[in-house]
């Protein structure tokens, strides 16, 4: 009989693991901007939106860019903790069609750890996809929106 590693990491979590899994909205997190099916063109985007529970500092809010299932991860989103806003600058691109941008709370430290190592060897800009099949789902989903990605002119 090994060690749980999951009841370890959701231990770890805490009260905002809690409501993540159980209670989802009450966390009440939105992507304001961009809006769901919005056209946006290749390169950087501002992504901002609001959150209602005022979660630990310990936990992060992190945002993703998604196509397919190919995960790039855009950094932790900038907090403004009395108005209760987020907001991140994200890369889109390169290729044109349909995209994702995720806002996750990322469930551990080793999570935060691999996030961070990926920042730290990779330049963004046509960097290779974070492999989260293989990392683990060591964070929770807590608001997307699909974008249609168009060419630069």
């Amino acid at each position: 009989m090994g060690f749980d590693f999951s009841a370890a990491a959701k231990a770890a979590l805490g009260v905002a693991g809690f409501i993540a899994d159980y209670f989802p909205a009450l966390m009440g997190v939105t992507i304001d901007y961009p809006q769901d099916g919005r056209e946006i063109q290749q390169g950087r985007s501002h992504a901002y939106g609001r959150y209602r529970w005022d979660f630990g500092k310990s936990e992060k809010f992190v945002l993703f860019h998604r196509v397919d299932e190919k995960y790039w991860p855009q950094g932790h989103a900038n907090i403004e903790r009395i108005a209760k806003k987020w907001s991140r600058d994200v890369d889109i691109g390169p290729a044109p069609g349909e995209h994702y941008i995720i806002i996750a709370l990322i469930e551990s430290k080793a999570m935060q750890l691999v996030i961070d190592y990926y920042f730290q060897t990779s330049n963004r800009t046509g960097a290779d996809p974070l492999p989260l099949d293989k990392v683990g789902k060591e964070w929770k989903e807590l608001a997307s929106v699909k974008i249609n990605v168009v060419s630069r002119v």
